[in-house]
């Protein structure tokens, strides 16, 4: 896929989670419907196969967060549609960072919310929007991509 759609999702993944305090499924529903017909008819067998399984291993990376209560469903959906987009051999790198990249996130959210006064109003707005890093972990592997293959790796996919 075009690593600026990976962008361009975490980008409406992190607006949406800021706004709203939540990741629409219609949004996951889309993206993810989108990235296995961008994966069949642009890289066939192989390329739906590789987005698949980046998906299950996105899945599986980041279902443990939400057992433990750092991460929202809709958080485990959104890292799982990053994981179909990416493939199999980059979904463990990228969720690796967004992982990293939301504890770091999550440790300066907890800072600035307990900075401030907080009545029973504001307790959902305390809430992490981890669409944030989410976010921040697709701009870090567009960064990467684009160093690695140049700026046409945006428009073009070679994953």
């Amino acid at each position: 896929m075009p690593v600026g759609w990976v962008v361009l999702f975490g980008m409406v993944v992190a607006v949406s989670d800021l706004r709203n305090r939540t990741i629409p499924n219609a949004l996951i529903l889309l993206a993810l419907c989108g990235t296995i017909l961008v994966r069949q008819v642009g890289y066939g067998p192989e390329g739906l196969v590789s987005g698949l399984l980046g998906a299950v291993a996105a899945l599986l990376l980041t279902l443990p967060m939400y057992w433990l209560k750092g991460m929202a469903a809709g958080d485990v959906k959104a890292m799982t549609v990053v994981g179909a987009m990416v493939g199999f051999a980059l979904a463990p790198l990228v969720i690796g960072v967004t992982l990293v990249l939301g504890g770091g996130f999550a440790a300066a959210w907890a800072g600035w919310t307990r900075s401030k006064r907080v009545d029973r109003e504001d307790v959902r707005r305390m809430k992490v929007p981890y669409g944030v890093a989410i976010a921040l972990g697709t701009l870090a592997f567009g960064a990467w991509q684009v160093t690695q293959m140049g700026v046409e790796a945006l428009w073009i996919g070679r994953l």
